[in-house]
C-alpha cells in the first residue's frame, strides 16, 4: 500500500489527535500567557546554553571524543528523525512508528511556530497545514533520483513542494530568526521580550539519520515538549536527568540502574508515554550540554 494514499486516508483523525495535549497545554487555565512565558524562557535557555557549548567546545579531552562516537553508536538519537518519514524503503515501512513519527513532527512545528506570525497567518487560510506541508515533503522527497537523496535537513530545503504557501512556510522553519531572539535578550537586558519576533530553526531539533527513537536522556527541552506537551514533566524530567548523570559519573549508579530509574520516573510523571518512539540509555554525558550541537 502506497504510503502517501495510506496518510491521507489517515489524516482526518490525526488532525483530531496531533494537538490535543498541546493545545490543552495552551489553553488551561493559565492559558496564553503561560505558554508565551514558557516559550520565553526556553528560547532564552536555548541561546545561553548554545553560548556556553561554544565556549566549551574550545577545549575537548581525548576521553569526550571517545564518549561522543559511544553517544553515536547508540540506536536512538536526541533529535527528531525524519527519517520513518522519508526513508529508502517508505512502502514497506513500519506504519506504527511511521504515524507516530508523523504526529511527534507536527507537535514539534507546532509548538516552536505556533505562535509565530507566519504560522498564524496561514494557519488562518489552510488549518491543516502542517499535515500538508510533511505529505507534500514526503511526496517531493520520494521524486528525488535516487542519486539526488537528501542527507541531512539542511538539504531538505531543496525540496520542490510545487506550493508557495507551504515552500515559504517550510523556509522561515529551517532558517529560523535566532538573530532577532539574541538582539531582543541583549536589548532588554534579561528583561521579558516579543517571542513572536523571532524563532528558533527547525534544524536544530531533527535529524536525517536512519534512527527512529528519540533518546530522552539527551533530548532538547523543545523535543520534550513535542512528546509529552506538558511543561512540569519536562522540567522534572530535565532535573532527574541530571542528577542520573551525576550518579553515573560518581558510579552511585551503573548506567544500565540509572536507564530503568529514567524509564521509570518518566513514565510517573508524563502521559500517553509513547514507548515505541523512546530510548532510555544513560551514560556519563552531561545532557545539559549535549542536546545543542547533536
Amino acid at each position: 500500500m502506497n504510503v502517501l494514499l495510506f496518510v491521507m486516508t489517515m489524516l482526518m483523525l490525526l488532525a483530531t489527535m496531533t494537538y490535543a495535549r498541546l493545545d490543552s497545554f495552551r489553553t488551561s487555565s493559565a492559558s496564553q500567557a503561560q505558554f508565551v512565558g514558557y516559550m520565553k524562557n526556553i528560547e532564552r535557555e536555548y541561546i545561553n546554553a548554545a553560548a556556553a557549548e561554544k565556549y566549551d567546545n574550545i577545549h575537548v579531552t581525548q576521553k569526550e571524543k571517545t564518549d561522543s562516537k559511544k553517544e553515536q553508536a547508540i540506536a536512538a538519537c536526541s533529535r527528531i528523525s525524519f527519517f520513518p518519514l522519508f526513508g529508502e524503503k517508505v512502502p514497506q515501512k513500519d506504519q506504527p512508528i511511521f504515524l507516530k513519527t508523523f504526529r511527534v513532527m507536527k507537535s514539534l512545528i507546532n509548538f516552536l511556530y505556533g505562535e509565530k506570525a507566519f504560522f498564524q497567518e496561514l494557519y488562518k487560510k489552510r488549518s491543516n497545514f502542517v499535515e500538508e506541508l510533511l505529505v507534500q515533503m514526503m511526496k517531493a522527497y520520494e521524486a528525488l533520483p535516487k542519486d539526488k537523496k537528501i542527507k541531512d535537513v539542511k538539504g531538505l530545503a531543496n525540496l520542490d513542494l510545487k506550493d508557495k504557501e507551504l515552500q515559504d512556510a517550510f523556509y522561515r522553519m529551517l532558517k529560523g530568526d535566532q538573530d532577532t531572539l539574541e538582539q531582543k535578550t541583549e536589548a532588554n537586558d534579561g528583561e521579558p521580550f516579543n517571542v513572536k519576533e523571532g524563532y528558533l530553526s527547525l534544524r536544530d531539533f531533527t535529524t536525517m539519520k536512519k534512527k527512529d527513537k528519540i533518546r530522552v536522556y539527551l533530548a532538547s527541552p523543545i523535543v520534550l515538549m513535542a512528546l509529552f506537551a506538558d511543561e512540569s514533566a519536562v522540567q522534572a524530567i530535565k532535573d532527574r536527568r541530571l542528577q542520573l548523570y551525576k550518579d553515573v559519573k560518581g558510579e552511585v549508579l551503573t548506567p544500565q540502574e540509572a536507564q530503568v530509574e529514567l524509564r521509570n520516573f518518566v513514565f510517573g510523571v508524563a502521559s500517553n508515554v509513547d514507548e515505541a518512539l523512546l530510548n532510555f540509555e544513560v551514560s556519563k554525558t552531561d545532557p545539559k550540554k549535549y542536546w545543542i550541537t547533536h
